[in-house]
């Protein structure tokens, strides 16, 4: 992180350009490479905003995984949004675009898994929607031991922590 909030080596505004603090916001929109500023992700960003400190990543004694079709619908709606030029009949644009669409975005897939304060997302077409399913949860499996060996290396003395660990953790402050 950068210890100046006005950190004069990322700041364009005396060319006409974007203060550090724009550039700051950017980045935490998700709207600027955080690189531009000095930062490896929007985390930092939004960090420095905050004030809030880093939180050390860690894998619980627990996972969720959740996985759903999304409606083709909500992907219509999604792809009208991208559109620059907006239809005059947006509702008949909607049912077109289902109609072009059914059966190659039919099963899209969102998958969701967390443990502790660990997680990661993932979106998939699929030609059958259990198939799919499954193969999500394979995937997210393989992310969850890959990440569990990288905190292994990163924390050796506790990459997880129980429920009874983050309950002592409240209990302290």
């Amino acid at each position: 992180m950068n210890d100046n909030p006005n950190n004069p080596k990322y700041d364009d505004s005396a060319e006409g350009g974007y203060s550090y603090l724009e550039k700051l916001a950017l980045v935490a929109q998700g709207n600027m490479d955080p690189k531009e500023i000095g930062m490896v992700t929007a985390d930092d960003a939004i960090m420095e905003i905050t004030g809030a400190k880093k939180t050390r990543p860690f894998l619980g004694d627990w996972v969720t995984f959740e996985a759903s079709v999304i409606p083709i619908a909500v992907l219509a709606q999604w792809a009208l949004q991208e559109l620059k030029i907006k239809p005059t009949d947006i509702v008949q644009w909607k049912a077109d675009w289902c109609e072009q669409h059914k059966e190659k975005a039919r099963w899209k897939i969102q998958s969701l898994m967390r443990s502790g304060n660990v997680q990661a997302q993932a979106e998939q077409t699929f030609t059958d929607p259990i198939l799919g399913f499954a193969e999500m949860m394979r995937k997210a499996a393989i992310l969850l031991e890959l990440r569990y060996e990288q905190l292994k290396k990163e924390y050796p003395d506790k990459p997880f922590k129980t429920r009874d660990d983050l309950a002592a953790e409240e209990g302290e402050k």
